[in-house]
């Protein structure tokens, strides 16, 4: 076989696993009340909550971080929904400022799918992440970040409410 049919049916082979997991990463979507009560800066009316059932993790595990976005607005927005991780920043910054991504990585390129929220509604994700083994033992401030696309604007960021976290 030609290396370049190689090349295509891997990316053909990596793009629908990347469909795959990001339909498994919990696109749910609910139009009743939020169950979050903690929710970050509204921007342009539009919200995003995290929630963790845990606060304390060892270095190397993996877990999953429960996200809301409500869109309180009058304007239906679009999220963004790249194949093969969640859309969302997840980080842990320590008290003296260093961050780490804890996130699934991302190898490609921008958002492929246009996920609609119409005013007043809310949708849900849950988010796999991993503290790596290099993030050393402490506290940290835990916080999710995610775009959006509202008409004439260009991508305004959400920023979660913060979540504090200890890695042992």
């Amino acid at each position: 076989m030609s290396d370049v049919y190689m090349k295509n049916l891997t990316q053909k082979v990596l793009i629908c696993v990347a469909v795959i997991l990001a339909c498994r990463t919990g696109m749910g979507q609910s139009n009743g009340p939020a169950a979050a009560t903690n929710w970050g800066k509204s921007v342009l009316g539009v919200q995003l909550s995290i929630t963790m059932t845990n606060s304390v993790f060892e270095a190397g595990s993996s877990t999953t971080v429960g996200a809301l976005i409500r869109n309180s607005s009058t304007n239906p927005i679009t999220l963004g929904y790249p194949l093969a991780a969640t859309g969302f920043i997840v980080l842990v910054t320590n008290e003296a400022g260093k961050s780490y991504h804890i996130e699934p990585v991302w190898f490609g390129g921008s958002s492929v799918v246009g996920l609609p929220l119409n005013p007043e509604e809310t949708r849900a994700w849950t988010i796999p992440v991993t503290f790596g083994p290099i993030i050393a033992p402490g506290d940290y401030t835990l916080i999710a970040r995610r775009n959006f696309n509202m008409t004439g604007l260009d991508f305004p960021t959400l920023e979660s409410n913060p979540l504090k976290v200890q890695v042992k």
